[in-house]
């Protein structure tokens, strides 16, 4: 299997719409892409507060998408396009459960003269309560091109 791997500048943008009321978070990081045949994958080290880390992982396949983080919380979100998937957030302050039904995936690899992009749009109910909608957009490029 080919692996090319590239060190990449990346801009993950969160929103929330809870019944209109709206959160938006943006996380910049360095971190790495890999290409292989069927699927990419990007990891990046996120910092939450002083000395206190979370690794991703996100591996991304055509229609599916898992986002696995490690450290201060940890998660395995699996985004797979009209299907509920269910999944197990845990955080300093408790654990919550997850299920993530995916509206929409849509993927662009990398290429010379544009970033890559990943976005997804998805709602998530924790612990029963009322579902939120949430819209990811990651894009990334080559460090020395951002």
């Amino acid at each position: 299997m080919t692996t090319e791997k590239q060190r990449i500048s990346i801009k993950f943008a969160m929103s929330i719409d809870d019944d209109g009321e709206k959160e938006y978070n943006v996380v910049k990081a360095v971190g790495s892409y890999y290409k292989k045949e069927r699927f990419d994958v990007i990891t990046y080290k996120e910092a939450l507060d002083d000395d206190v880390f979370v690794n991703n992982l996100l591996t991304i396949h055509k229609n599916k998408v898992s986002i696995k983080r490690t450290g201060a919380v940890q998660m395995n979100q699996q985004f797979d396009q009209q299907r509920m998937t269910e999944s197990v957030y845990q955080h300093p302050h408790g654990n919550f459960h997850m299920e993530t039904v995916t509206e929409a995936i849509h993927y662009e690899r990398p290429t010379e003269q544009s970033a890559g992009r990943l976005s997804i749009d998805y709602n998530v109910r924790l612990n029963g309560q009322e579902k939120r909608k949430h819209s990811l957009l990651l894009t990334f490029q080559e460090e020395n091109k951002a």
